[in-house]
């Protein structure tokens, strides 16, 4: 049965006409394509292969489209937005990095707000999908998360923000660091049993960001308080001395250089 479904999908997908019929598909895409993930994406047959090549044609054409707001109730590029969490299941980590990836990068960067407060507010399922595989944290969740904090828009902030307890649930403790490596410190490691030694999205390479995001955060009292909350859960984490060493004195300096906590 497989088998004769498979080249029928894949011309249909190869042959849709762009329309608002097509939209509407597009913007379930990752929950309808979840339905022939054991044939289309646990597999590396020519037709699951050709149907995983259309896929990545349709995302980056949408995702590249004009925004051409008369004509549409939702923009292209925020139907892509809604679905990457669910594309990041499908494809998987390695293959998300080498297909998606870039499409992402971009739109992370696009001009309408709502594209990016999208992708922030679901940024903690991607770190997810990548921390529960063998390749672990990449390098360039790290940076992703440095942009979104940074963004000149505050929802953007805040969308990471709001689930920022559940992205450093899913974060290795950076037991490389030159400070962590000295003594014992650490009560527990949260997050993915994967190796994550390998310069990824750890804690000691994401606080400094958000302690120099404090200032986007001071309008925004959810934000500021989910910021403060954050040091009971790093309690959880480190013996009273390492977090007094590491969290407090950088509470100190964020102080000194006039970011008011409280």
């Amino acid at each position: 049965m497989t088998e004769k479904v498979l080249p029928v999908l894949a011309r249909v997908l190869g042959k849709m006409p762009r329309d608002s019929f097509t939209d509407s598909i597009v913007s379930r895409l990752a929950p309808i394509l979840n339905s022939v993930k054991t044939y289309v994406f646990d597999e590396d047959s020519p037709d699951a292969q050709t149907i995983r090549d259309e896929v990545v044609k349709l995302i980056k054409e949408y995702a590249e489209s004009p925004i051409v707001e008369e004509f549409e109730d939702i923009p292209k590029q925020l139907a892509i937005a809604y679905n990457f969490p669910g594309f990041a299941i499908l494809f998987g980590p390695q293959r998300f990095t080498e297909l998606l990836l870039p499409i992402y990068k971009k739109l992370s960067k696009h001009e309408l707000t709502e594209i990016r407060t999208t992708l922030s507010l679901s940024f903690h399922e991607i770190v997810k999908v990548y921390a529960e595989s063998e390749s672990g944290l990449d390098p360039w969740l790290n940076l992703m998360f440095k942009q979104y904090l940074n963004d000149e828009y505050q929802m953007v902030n805040a969308g990471i923000m709001k689930n920022l307890k559940t992205i450093f649930g899913h974060i290795m403790v950076d037991l490389n660091s030159e400070e962590e490596s000295k003594g014992p410190g650490l009560l527990a490691r949260r997050g993915s049993s994967s190796s994550n030694s390998g310069g990824g999205m750890t804690t000691t390479r994401i606080i400094p960001s958000l302690l120099k995001s404090e200032e986007n955060m001071r309008n925004d009292w959810r934000s500021h308080q989910r910021f403060v909350d954050l040091f009971d859960y790093f309690r959880d984490i480190y013996d009273t001395s390492t977090f007094e060493k590491k969290f407090v004195v950088l509470l100190e300096e964020n102080l000194k250089n006039g970011n008011r906590m409280i």
